[in-house]
């Protein structure tokens, strides 16, 4: 799970899923770079032309939300803490490295997982976003 590769300046991220059908998988992972596809949501599928699955269309919402969280240099040391204090919180957890950690919630979560990023990143001075562009 998360394993990014760079081809032809295009960058790809790998995401775990199962196949449902010929053309549809369900995603069983945390997208730490990719925008737009959350943790259970059933997605569209094509076989590249370098041969792996590449999504193409969200079908169904899986019901959860993403965040990412951007701890820096100065908070690194603190992604063990952030992570464990987070999935209490009732968030599955991907540790991208020290730095770069995304969390999923259930949507109906969403709002208050906001409210602890906007307060823990005052406290700890770190950066956050939402796992669709548009979305804080």
């Amino acid at each position: 799970m998360g394993h990014l590769a760079e081809a032809n300046g295009t960058l790809w991220e790998a995401l775990n899923a199962t196949m449902i059908g010929d053309d549809t998988a369900r995603v069983w992972a945390v997208p730490t770079h990719v925008y737009g596809i959350h943790y259970g949501d059933t997605v569209g599928v094509v076989a590249s032309a370098e041969g792996p699955q590449v999504i193409t269309k969200v079908i169904a919402r899986g019901g959860y939300t993403t965040f990412r969280v951007w701890l820096g240099d100065e908070c690194a040391r603190t992604w063990k803490k952030l992570t464990e204090t987070y999935a209490q919180r009732g968030c599955l957890v991907d540790v991208w490295s020290e730095r770069l950690v995304a969390l999923a919630c259930a949507d109906e979560l969403s709002r208050d997982i906001r409210n602890h990023l906007e307060r823990d990143a005052g406290e700890l001075s770190f950066e956050w976003e939402m796992g669709s562009l548009g979305e804080k």
